[in-house]
């Protein structure tokens, strides 16, 4: 499908709203201001810097083959396994971790 492309860049008080239109189809708009780009899929973290460094370390033990799982002691082998012990033992410590999917 051929199309054409416009590009069109609006000032809103300090910001500049560059939106890009697509054969009067697509849209896709960013907010620049400052050097800083928004875009619709930045989101907060979902667990705290603390939490995050805990899923590291079991990913870390899980690659040097030391991190056992809970009453068997098997070694984990599974990052999903890893990253599960790791948000496991963050909420046990009370820190900042998503709610658990049901399954």
């Amino acid at each position: 499908m051929l199309g054409v492309i416009v590009s069109l860049a609006i000032p809103v008080g300090n910001l500049l709203i560059s939106t890009e239109l697509w054969a009067g189809t697509r849209f896709e708009g960013k907010a620049l201001a400052a050097g800083y780009t928004a875009t619709e899929d930045q989101t907060m973290a979902k667990e705290s810097k603390s939490t995050q460094s805990d899923v590291k370390r079991a990913m870390h033990k899980r690659k040097e083959g030391t991190l056992k799982s809970g009453r068997s002691g098997k070694t984990v082998k599974s990052k999903k396994q890893a990253i599960a012990i790791g948000l496991s033992e963050a909420r046990a410590k009370g820190k900042k971790v998503p709610a658990k999917k049901a399954s």
